[in-house]
């Protein structure tokens, strides 16, 4: 049966995020190599502290820069500016964390591509997730 219409987009925008959630989950665990034995990683470096602000006036989307280095072997290195994005989970009293959205790749950046695909995402996951995305280093996309 073949299915046409707002019904195949909106199943083929499901798809798309649920093979995003499933791939980043995955490629994202831990790296057990590093765990020391105890089972979770020990950050090298502090996370870098963002300023959001709105992209554009009005928007739901905030938008900021993050620093941080080119080459996390040399963390006092060089360092890189990496634009994120993020839309605030849309109901904060259940409010349950940050879903990272990595679009994967090769493509363009991944604050063009979230705020494209955000109504895509279900509704609970809108509702109870800050939905964070950025653009890799190397997709030349101008920090925000």
């Amino acid at each position: 049966m073949r299915i046409s219409g707002p019904a195949a987009i909106r199943r083929g925008g499901v798809t798309v995020v649920a093979a995003s959630v499933i791939c980043s989950t995955v490629l994202t665990g831990q790296d057990f190599a590093t765990t020391g034995g105890g089972g979770v990683p020990t950050p090298s470096l502090p996370p870098p502290t963002l300023a959001w602000r709105p992209c554009v006036k009005d928007s739901p989307f905030d938008c900021a820069t993050a620093q941080v280095p080119l080459d996390y072997g040399k963390p006092v290195g060089r360092t890189i500016e990496l634009a994120v994005v993020r839309r605030k989970a849309t109901d904060p009293r259940r409010r349950v964390g940050t879903l990272f959205f990595n679009p994967g790749g090769p493509g363009g950046p991944g604050t063009v591509q979230m705020p494209q695909q955000y109504k895509n995402f279900p509704r609970e996951v809108r509702e109870r997730f800050d939905i964070v995305s950025w653009d890799p280093a190397g997709s030349a996309a101008a920090p925000r």
